[in-house]
């Protein structure tokens, strides 16, 4: 049965190009055992160089795609703030809420319904809707009584000024006899799309030098093994360069492609060129932080963001890729951290290599 056109069968074309290269040969026979090796003996040797491409491939996480073009969908959370369209009104807009009053506020969706208890930008403060929510042909309109038993107690009018935002915590109603209830919020997924890019990347060895020994023995980048002929160094140079250029692809690739799946990039045959976007093009702006001096708590902070809504407990390793001088940075930023601490005992510091930890298991680091 024919799965791919580079399936190797007893004389189909493929035994031409088999003869040109005993490196194909051996990718065409098992191409996923393959490619696993080469880019894991390459980036174990380099420090690892290419980490996308060892983090996927190397290790055998990787899927192999029908079409240049994929999808995959994200899920959001189905709770969410809504913001004040309307500050407040129809009460006592200098004490919101004292003495049990009710006050009235609008919003631009129907998110809220009688009987939630809705927590403004500030949770020492709460308040429930009292009545069914009404919609005056702009604005929801929540009628609300703050939730306290001091008499004293109210809002500050600052928490529900127009573009200051509300959640919901729960639905309360009485214990006899009650008619109402909480609404179900949904969340529908997001769809998002990228393309594939399409590389390629050639060495050529003339026939008259193809088994010439070379006067110098070169080492092969991995520094395991002595290149003796022109063909095995092309091939070790073919491979370190298509690596590092596929690793390039993989995380600064920046897409082409325009809303419909059009581009305006052509090749010399005609065909469009597709370019897909990489790694660093596709983190969203909100996991994006900005600095001006490293410091522990800054890193501490934006762990806590990327894990906020995360369901699994208990430890969670990090691994940051980055450049030698974030790495300079981290070190300053762990030390300058690390010089505030008091020695209780001689396990002060954990682990080895590149899996230290600082104190009582504040820190599983990879980077």
């Amino acid at each position: 049965m024919q799965i791919s056109n580079l399936q190797i069968s007893q004389g189909n074309w493929h035994a031409g190009l088999t003869e040109a290269s005993h490196l194909r040969t051996f990718f065409l026979t098992e191409p996923e055992m393959a490619s696993q090796v080469v880019t894991r003996i390459y980036n174990m040797n380099n420090g690892y160089k290419n980490a996308l491409s060892y983090l996927t491939g190397g290790v055998g996480k990787a899927k192999e795609m029908n079409d240049i073009i994929y999808r995959w969908a994200v899920m959001g959370d189905s709770r969410k703030a809504i913001a004040i369209t309307r500050a407040i009104f129809n009460g006592s807009s200098g004490t919101p809420g004292i003495a049990n009053t009710t006050f009235q506020i609008g919003v631009g969706e129907r998110w809220f319904a009688e009987g939630d208890i809705i927590v403004p930008d500030d949770s020492r403060y709460s308040f429930r809707v009292m009545k069914e929510v009404e919609y005056d042909g702009v604005d929801y309109i929540l009628t609300c009584q703050m939730v306290t038993n001091n008499q004293t107690d109210f809002i500050p009018p600052s928490l529900l000024a127009i573009g200051k935002e509300l959640s919901k915590d729960f639905n309360s109603v009485e214990n006899d006899h009650s008619r109402t209830s909480g609404n179900t919020h949904y969340a529908t997924p997001i769809l998002l799309e990228n393309y594939m890019s399409t590389l390629r990347k050639s060495y050529s060895i003339t026939g008259a030098v193809h088994d010439k020994v070379l006067n110098v023995k070169l080492m092969s980048p991995d520094g395991t093994e002595m290149a003796t002929t022109w063909v095995k160094y092309a091939e070790w140079e073919f491979w370190c360069g298509w690596m590092d250029e596929v690793e390039l692809m993989l995380m600064f690739g920046k897409s082409n492609v325009k809303a419909g799946g059009i581009t305006d990039m052509k090749g010399a045959s005609g065909n469009p060129i597709f370019l897909g976007a990489g790694l660093e093009a596709q983190i969203a702006p909100s996991n994006k932080r900005y600095y001006t001096t490293l410091t522990e708590q800054t890193i501490r902070n934006f762990m806590d963001d990327l894990s906020y809504n995360g369901t699994e407990d208990g430890e969670r390793t990090y691994v940051a890729l980055c450049g030698r001088q974030f790495m300079n940075l981290f070190d300053q930023a762990m030390k300058n951290s690390a010089s505030k601490f008091t020695l209780v005992d001689s396990k002060f510091i954990t682990g080895s290599g590149q899996n230290l930890g600082l104190g009582v298991s504040l820190w599983n680091t990879q980077v």
